[in-house]
């Protein structure tokens, strides 16, 4: 009876209207008629505008267009408005350009605009009014500018031949109705940025199939997606905390839905009439089924009922046809009006203890109130369902009391910082456990099984170094044991942000966050196959280690635990792991082995564990690779081509290279000067047949010259100059007719350190 009553309640209001309503019943007008000329407006062609300061807002448009580019300026003043209804019923506009000046479209702004197929809104819009679109009916697309934050009150209802629209990021609440009858939309993405859905935002989208609401999203309005008749699919993120009345009300097409985990209360009506809805799952949590919830549902065959629950409101299963089974909870204290009523499939029902008041035809009627046949009500004896079963004439089906043993070995099986994983003895007879904590001064649920063979859960989200009361109990049915209690104290918090920095071919330093908790720490090395403890700090602000004599280029593992002295007892955290391989060797006994006045010689000492080594030089302002060795048996480089009387620096390191990756040693640094710059031209003569003479250009950069003999075999010093203008010399006391060999080189005194040239050579007879 209730039912026909909504429903034929329903028709008739919308019959009594005669007029275009919404789907909350709310009288609008529809306009046809121009509005009057503003008083005192200003009037540039067609337009009609007021002014305020520097800029200038569109009142009215006169014109008769079809294809419209509104101005950027009119008289010098910048167009930034569209007034309040400046374009309503504007019928033959079918393209519109709103320029970018345009930071404002007012309400109602291109209402009942009925022929508009095209409309471009710039970015640089800010606010996009009340209804500025409404009964646009040709408006096939939209660009929501990314300027507004929130689509406001039906600002697109009725564009009924809306195809496609795209919900930009910037957008932070839709507004009540503001897509509602834009009966050609198939597809809608509700981006997790927007936080509420407005109150009939898409109602009467007759032609919706799939909804996304994704991630982010918190509230969905009252009727929110109504008398969307054809919606198959909805993907409700379970970030949605609230759904309000009718949400999905007449949403015939819609076969299944997965409820958001944190929603708290089924509100009223909100799956009316979904006719196609095979099965519902309600969440954990939810507290109460409202009034008309489920009502008319024809096809559900099967819900889930958390025992969160603890009302089961007037009419909530109304008229569930197919409904052949429910299971009421235990925890449920009052099943409304009517809650069953017309379930005719439904043949019997089984009412917790905890049940203490049924309305009237809660159960076993059909929509007439007439009773179902062979009803069955097992019941509990004293119970509120078996008043029920009384009052109305049903087969009173008393529940056996079952008694079932407390939970023996209940303990902690492991504990962490964070977490405890518990474990306890299989109970003979039991269907499964509920293991509750005590937190936020209540005891809470936070593991329930209905498969007897799983006797351990982890309970998380625990404090560090905290004492926790947990409780367990088995169950049978909707009997209880006795609770088992037990406290368990979690681990100190585990050392946080362990790192390996500062890595040498020879050490590790650790580093971690301070544990404000701790008394210290407890440093660890795996070597020789197991771990041995390094060190032991006395403090919890020593937040550093390094750990020396390392061999290079190895891989190590190190771990940190944290302690806690307290009263003669220590608590110690979870170790903390990381890993870290030595560098190779910085190279050794690198140098400088020879040089010129254009090359210089390096060299190195072997690394046995490298694979080669790699030479820089510095210059042109930045480190430059000159070579790089593909073995580590080449341990000399000579750089050529510079330039005399110059210092370079340069740098050498050695890598190895494994498994695709190579690892770098440290560098070693060497610094090398070219000589000074050689004698230029040295000639001889000779001077007589016992006597040559010996010449040269002047070098600059020179305190004298040293020459030398070859006489003895060897080299003799024959003649060193104080200064660098004596550019002759000649030698002495030589045989006649005979062939003699000298040199020459530069030097040059700074301080008490002598650089020298390299030699050039002559060859000289001396006359017969």
């Amino acid at each position: 009876m209730k039912y026909r009553k909504l429903a034929s309640g329903f028709v008739a209001a919308a019959m009594a209207v005669g007029v275009f309503a919404t789907p909350f019943g709310e009288v609008l007008p529809v306009i046809r008629e121009s509005v009057a000329v503003n008083a005192g407006a200003e009037v540039y062609g067609d337009f009609e505008y007021s002014v305020s300061g520097d800029t200038a807002e569109i009142t009215k448009y006169k014109g008769s267009a079809s294809a419209l580019v509104i101005p950027s300026e009119i008289d010098g003043k910048k167009v930034t408005g569209i007034g309040r209804m400046a374009f309503a019923s504007c019928t033959t506009l079918t393209d519109v350009t709103i320029p970018d000046s345009v930071t404002s479209i007012g309400d109602w702004a291109f209402s009942d605009c009925d022929a508009i197929v095209n409309v471009k809104i710039p970015d640089t819009v800010t606010y996009l009014g009340e209804y500025a679109f409404r009964s646009c009916s040709s408006l096939t697309s939209v660009h929501i500018p990314k300027g507004i934050k929130t689509i406001e009150m039906r600002a697109f209802l009725s564009c009924s031949s809306l195809e496609s629209l795209t919900i930009p990021e910037n957008i932070t609440s839709i507004g009540l109705g503001a897509f509602s009858l834009c009966k050609k939309l198939t597809d809608v993405t509700i981006p997790g940025n927007v936080k509420t859905v407005g109150e009939g935002a898409f109602s009467n989208c007759t032609g919706l199939l799939n909804v996304t609401i994704s991630d982010g999203v918190t509230s969905i309005g009252k009727s929110a997606f109504a008398s969307c008749y054809l919606l198959k699919s909805i993907t409700i993120a379970d970030s949605v905390t609230s759904i309000g009345d009718d949400a999905f009300y007449w949403c015939s097409n819609l076969t299944s839905v997965k409820l958001p985990k944190n929603l708290g209360k089924i509100n009223s009506y909100i799956f009316r009439f979904c006719k196609g809805l095979t099965d519902i799952r309600i969440p954990d949590g939810v507290t109460s089924i409202g009034r008309c919830s489920f009502m008319g549902c024809e096809a559900l065959t099967k819900v889930i009922i958390p025992k969160s629950v603890t009302v089961i409101d007037e009419s909530a299963f109304y008229g569930c046809k197919a409904l052949t089974d429910v299971a009421i909870p235990e925890g449920v204290t009052t099943i409304g009006e009517e809650a069953f009523c017309g379930c005719t499939a439904l043949l019997s029902v089984k009412i917790p203890k905890s049940v203490t008041a049924i309305g009237s035809h809660a159960f076993g009627y059909n929509e007439s109130y007439t009773k179902a046949a062979g009803f069955k009500v097992y019941c509990y004896k004293n119970s509120a369902g078996e008043k029920y079963a009384n009052d109305n004439g049903f087969i009173c089906e008393p529940v056996a009391v079952t008694t079932i043993d407390a939970v023996t070995g209940f303990d902690a099986d492991k504990v962490t910082s964070g977490s405890a994983t518990l474990k306890c003895d299989k109970v003979s007879g039991a269907d499964g456990y509920a293991v509750e904590l005590y937190t936020g001064g209540k005891w809470n649920e936070v593991f329930r099984t209905s498969d007897s063979s799983v006797t351990s859960c982890t309970v998380g989200s625990l404090k560090g170094n905290s004492i926790y009361s947990l409780r367990i109990r088995a169950f049978a049915g909707t009997a209880y044991s006795d609770y088992t209690r037990l406290a368990v104290k979690t681990k100190l918090a585990n050392v946080a942000g362990l790192k390996a920095q500062g890595v040498t071919a020879t050490a590790v330093k650790l580093d971690w966050a301070r544990n404000a908790g701790a008394t210290g720490y407890i440093i660890e090395q795996y070597k020789g196959g197991k771990w041995t403890q390094l060190a032991v700090t006395k403090n919890n602000t020593t937040l550093t280690f390094t750990v020396k004599g390392l061999a290079e280029c190895t891989p190590y593992s190190f771990r940190v635990k944290a302690y806690k002295n307290d009263g003669g007892k220590t608590n110690y955290s979870d170790y903390v792991t990381v890993k870290a391989s030595t560098l190779l060797g910085t190279v050794k006994n690198a140098k400088v082995t020879s040089v010129t006045g254009s090359w210089i010689t390096l060299e190195w000492a072997k690394n046995d564990k490298a694979t080669g080594y790699a030479i820089e030089q510095y210059k042109g302002g930045k480190w430059t690779v000159i070579a790089t060795t593909k073995n580590n048996t080449t341990l000399k480089f000579t750089v050529k081509g510079l330039k005399n009387d110059t210092t370079y620096s340069f740098r050498i390191r050695a890598y190895k290279t494994a498994g695709g990756v190579t690892a770098y040693s440290d560098y070693a640094r060497i610094a090398g000067k070219t000589r000074i710059p050689n004698v230029a031209k040295f000639t001889g003569s000779a001077a007589s047949a016992s006597a040559v003479k010996l010449d040269w250009s002047k070098n600059d950069k020179a305190t004298g010259y040293v020459i030398e003999q070859y006489k003895g075999g060897k080299w003799t010093a024959i003649a060193t100059t104080k200064n660098n203008t004596t550019l002759t010399f000649t030698v002495k006391g030589l045989a006649k007719g005979t062939t003699y060999s000298f040199r020459i080189k530069s030097f040059r005194k700074t301080g008490g350190t002598t650089e020298f040239s390299e030699y050039a050579s002559v060859k000289v007879n001396t006359d017969k």
